[in-house]
């Protein structure tokens, strides 16, 4: 996912002469090489470009969590935003998670919340007590919304902790008794 700050960063490189490389970070392409070939459209688009660039970044991060099917994306109506341009905020719209369904449906047979949380904690023990997401996924089987939705439970009930890996940036679910 982009961020703003860097988005920010790439937009000083008009400065040095190239113009729209935060446009091209925020895979607006096009409209990033015609930045660059005008000097941003003679300073005039760059300088609009200042107050653009959250709703830019917004915007793709919004375009890749729905590639990618992750939760949220496609409810983005249903929490209350009218456009991919909005700005999350939880305090004001809160994630709306539903937690009293017992038992979901990957494959053939039914999984219970408490199978999965075993089956997070197995894949975790395999990852040094760190879980993400999108490992999650993958050492399981599971669908992004129902390993969401688990680790969401876990992380009320104080099973894990949440934070982000030092490097990448990324969310990382902490099961805290794995090491």
């Amino acid at each position: 996912m982009n961020n703003v700050p860097t988005s920010y960063l790439l937009w000083l490189f008009w400065l040095a002469g190239c113009a729209g490389i935060h446009r091209i970070y925020n895979k607006k392409y096009v409209s990033g090489l015609f930045w660059l070939c005008t000097w941003g459209v003679f300073g005039i688009g760059q300088l609009v470009d200042l107050f653009l660039i959250p709703d830019m970044v917004e915007q793709h991060n919004w375009k890749m969590r729905k590639r990618l099917g992750m939760t949220g994306a496609e409810n983005y109506l249903a929490g209350g935003f009218q456009s991919p341009n909005q700005v999350y905020n939880p305090s004001v719209h809160p994630p709306v998670l539903e937690v009293n369904s017992q038992t979901v449906q990957p494959g053939n047979k039914s999984l219970s919340n408490e199978d999965i949380m075993v089956k997070l904690a197995q894949a975790a023990s395999n990852h040094g007590g760190k879980l993400s997401v999108t490992r999650a996924v993958i050492d399981t089987g599971l669908t992004f919304e129902q390993v969401e939705r688990v680790l969401q439970i876990m992380l009320e009930k104080g099973y894990v902790v949440i934070g982000n890996d030092p490097i990448k940036g990324h969310i990382v679910y902490d099961f805290m008794d794995i090491s």
